[in-house]
């Protein structure tokens, strides 16, 4: 600020020039995580509920069946702020898919289950992840609130449609 005033309030090119480098979106990770814990700790009492209906007991397992959702968290928070400009299109919610997709992917093949439990869960995890990209739209510098509803109105029906079929599947898993 204080180059502006001495320029004679002249903007240089340099002063016009917005960055946003790894570091400045790493500080805004912490801020994307407390939004979802809310989210995280429905899923984990919705897994321990399951879990006493399926082996009438909690288990070690509830921490399996939790990985998924937790690297979808992850991803969602983390991967998509670090790795925004590497990560495929411009479109914030394919950027989240991706990254959620791949991490959850990876965590169950860590931690197989059974077909239906790892449907659901790779659908439930995806669409987390999904939304957190999306959210982060409106963390960044460059994009505006016309593509940011654009994005919203196409991408929430979506992720709205995977998350209640995952849901569906995993319910089921559990009287299977």
């Amino acid at each position: 600020m204080y180059k502006y005033f001495a320029s004679n309030m002249r903007a240089t090119p340099q002063m016009r020039r917005m960055t946003f480098g790894w570091k400045d979106r790493l500080v805004l990770a912490p801020m994307e995580l407390t939004g979802v814990l809310r989210v995280a700790l429905s899923v984990l009492s919705i897994l321990a509920l399951l879990h006493v209906v399926q082996y009438r007991a909690l288990s070690w397992h509830i921490i399996v069946d939790f990985m998924p959702f937790l690297a979808a968290i992850l991803a969602g928070g983390v991967v998509v702020p670090l790795l925004l400009p590497w990560l495929p299109t411009r479109v914030f919610a394919v950027k989240g898919a991706v990254a959620g997709g791949l991490c959850v992917a990876g965590t169950l093949l860590l931690f197989p289950g059974g077909a239906v439990e790892v449907a659901g869960a790779a659908l439930l995890g995806t669409a987390l992840a999904t939304y957190m990209g999306m959210v982060f739209t409106g963390a960044t510098t460059f994009t505006n609130l016309p593509g940011a509803r654009l994005e919203i109105r196409w991408a929430l029906p979506v992720v709205i449609g995977a998350a209640a079929l995952g849901a569906i599947l995993r319910v089921a898993a559990a009287f299977v």
